[in-house]
């Protein structure tokens, strides 16, 4: 009886060690897609905030209003094709 234990205990303290190094694994995947996840969504945020900004310089020659809806465009075309852009990856 105390090999098959000792065995077991074996087997048990493998696993555990398995499991682990698979949750320290997870653990480091969930981090990095956090941090991809938060570049990305900081490159939204900026350019939502200095939408202002960049509409004047990026659409010369029109009204302030079609300027500004224009930013806004862009901004959506942006937001709208994220999703099918991660369908390739």
């Amino acid at each position: 009886m105390s090999i098959d234990n000792a065995t077991n205990a074996t087997a048990l303290a493998g696993e555990e060690h398995l499991d682990i190094a698979d949750v320290r694994r997870r653990l480091k995947a969930i981090f990095i897609g956090s941090v991809g996840n938060l570049v990305e969504w900081y490159d939204f945020y900026a350019y939502a905030a200095f939408a202002l900004y960049f509409a004047a310089a990026f659409f010369p020659n029109s009204d302030p209003v079609v300027q500004q809806l224009n930013a806004a465009v862009v901004f959506a075309a942006g937001f709208l094709v994220r999703p099918i852009s991660r369908s390739g990856s």
